[in-house]
């Protein structure tokens, strides 16, 4: 599993596959100041954001750990002073 430029699939332990999933959603909210100016419109922000979430969230390990991450992203993007995502989005993100 790749996010961004970093490769994470070569970790085994649980502990150490709860702390590159951490990891992931921090390199994700450290780039969407950069995913936010790049992109050409707010929907294609929230294509790219939502995408880059959904690798997240589909390699955590349960659904708290789930949740967290995703309460994380939700944060970094009020963080960068960002809305939170659209209801056409909401579902996917």
């Amino acid at each position: 599993m790749r996010i961004i430029a970093r490769d994470y699939s070569k970790r085994i332990t649980p502990s150490r596959k709860r702390h590159d999933m951490g990891m992931m959603a921090s390199e994700i909210a450290s780039h969407i100041p950069r995913m936010w100016m790049r992109s050409s419109s707010e929907d294609d922000f929230w294509r790219w954001f939502c995408g880059e979430a959904q690798s997240v969230m589909r390699n955590a390990a349960d659904l708290k750990e789930r949740s967290r991450l995703h309460a994380r992203l939700l944060a970094a993007l009020s963080h960068a002073g960002l809305p939170q995502p659209p209801p056409s989005f909401r579902i996917k993100c």
